[in-house]
């Protein structure tokens, strides 16, 4: 079977998301399968004989603010997944904890359109949450508009 293992991020070290489809390439690899793995940086480390596919990105977690905005071509970090990086990194705003919905789907068109056969396996559901930060609870607790947000993520405002 041909895989193609996909991880926005590969950081061997941090998340865990790099490991993970190290391990997994890895052992799929031994089985017999011709497994790929495409990946952003930092990148991870992959037994020989498994190609990696780099996501050009802007890499905006790997550099330290100010730095993140004092580059050749700014605008690059308006790109769309380059500006969920930066909400990620800098802001807060986060969409999950695994690889955006918007860069797998640019992938599976991109395979689809190469003439590959395309075929989704969830390997493991992804079920995290994360609080939101104690400041932004307290100012959405303040508006009836924010404590409907607050209920709708399943904590209670203070009415």
């Amino acid at each position: 079977m041909r895989i193609a293992l996909l991880t926005y991020r590969g950081n061997m070290f941090c998340g865990g998301q790099g490991i993970y489809a190290a391990y997994l390439a890895r052992e799929w690899q031994r089985a017999g399968h011709d497994v790929h793995v495409i990946a952003g940086p930092p990148l991870p480390e992959l037994a020989p004989g498994i190609p990696l596919h780099v996501i050009p990105n802007e890499n905006v977690f790997g550099v330290k603010h100010p730095e993140w905005a004092r580059r050749a071509h700014p605008f690059a970090l308006l790109k769309p997944l380059s500006l969920w990086e930066l909400g990620v990194s800098r802001i807060g705003v986060t969409a999950g904890a695994s690889t955006p919905e918007y860069l797998v789907e640019e992938v599976l068109d991109t395979l689809r359109r190469r003439g590959g056969r395309v075929r989704e396996v969830e390997v493991m559901p992804e079920n995290v949450t994360f609080n939101l930060p104690r400041t932004l609870v307290d100012d959405l607790n303040g508006s009836p508009r924010g404590e409907a947000l607050l209920m709708q993520a399943g904590r209670k405002g203070k009415g």
